[in-house]
């Protein structure tokens, strides 16, 4: 449809340049030819020596032209490019603050954002509301206390594309079997480098990629269940594997990531939730 407002727009600035030409061209010919112009009805008083029309349509030939083409190209915009539905991803929020920067930012990626608290909604209810993708949102707590988080990856994860990030992250490795236990050392806003297999969700990004975590939990790497293939991960000062930032599962629509994209000093977090989506386009 904005592609039908588009062409309309344009066709109209057309119209009003070709029109204000046809109207100084007839003034000038009235003019010169002796006789007044009366503005209100587009007529000449010498119409008999004036060589242009005083009939409205027939002076008015590129108007009533453009109008037509705006009204063709509209009807033929729509029939060619029906307008696309926006498609639906709901966002189960583990009560937490970052849940509606990630709102933003899929809302900015043209999608329908239906957000519900991981305690008021049910299996069945989200069935109903046929979303075309679902997020598990960071939260406070543990995987145990996200609601009904742990229960919408057990049973829809072979129905729906599903991102898990930093909670949502740990739930899903936890629905497989992995284990979750406390950090060395807990990260609220600091940011750490991410390095990656260059696939899924970190496909075409920086490598490493700077992102900010907050977090004081972490997927235990040697329980990660083999359904999983770690996609990201952060390096100690030996340059070995510290803490698993992403995992992909090998056969479902399931991606993880522990940092949070959504938050302004991550780098290509927009573009992270993007690759989400196009890699997970409905058929």
């Amino acid at each position: 449809m904005r592609k039908v407002w588009w062409i309309f727009a344009v066709l109209m600035v057309l119209t009003t340049f070709i029109h204000y030409i046809n109207d100084q061209t007839a003034i000038e010919q009235c003019l010169q030819a002796g006789g007044s112009y009366h503005y209100d009805d587009d007529f000449c008083s010498k119409k008999d020596i004036y060589e242009g029309e005083t009939g409205f349509i027939s002076n008015h030939t590129g108007l009533v032209v453009m109008l037509l083409l705006s009204v063709v190209f509209g009807i033929a915009s729509i029939w060619i490019t029906p307008p696309q539905q926006r498609k639906k991803l709901l966002m189960v929020d583990n009560y937490d603050s970052f849940t509606y920067n990630l709102v933003q930012y899929f809302g900015q990626l043209g999608l329908d954002v239906m957000v519900k608290r991981n305690d008021e909604l049910s299996i069945e209810e989200v069935k109903e509301l046929k979303p075309h993708y679902i997020v598990i949102s960071p939260g406070p707590c543990t995987p145990n206390e996200s609601g009904i988080s742990l229960k919408i990856i057990e049973e829809l994860a072979s129905d729906y594309p599903i991102l898990g990030v930093c909670l949502g992250h740990q739930a899903m490795a936890q629905v497989f079997g992995g284990k979750i236990i406390q950090a060395k050392q807990v990260m609220h806003g600091k940011t750490s480098p991410i390095y990656h297999e260059n696939k899924g969700v970190f496909k075409g990004l920086p490598n490493p990629l700077e992102a900010t975590r907050y977090h004081s939990l972490v997927v235990d790497t040697p329980t990660l269940p083999e359904e999983f293939e770690v996609t990201a991960w952060t390096e100690d000062e030996e340059g070995e594997l510290e803490y698993v930032m992403g995992i992909k599962h090998k056969t479902l629509k399931l991606e993880g990531v522990q940092f949070h994209p959504e938050s302004i000093l991550s780098e290509k977090g927009h573009q992270l939730l993007k690759n989400f989506i196009e890699e997970n386009k409905p058929q």
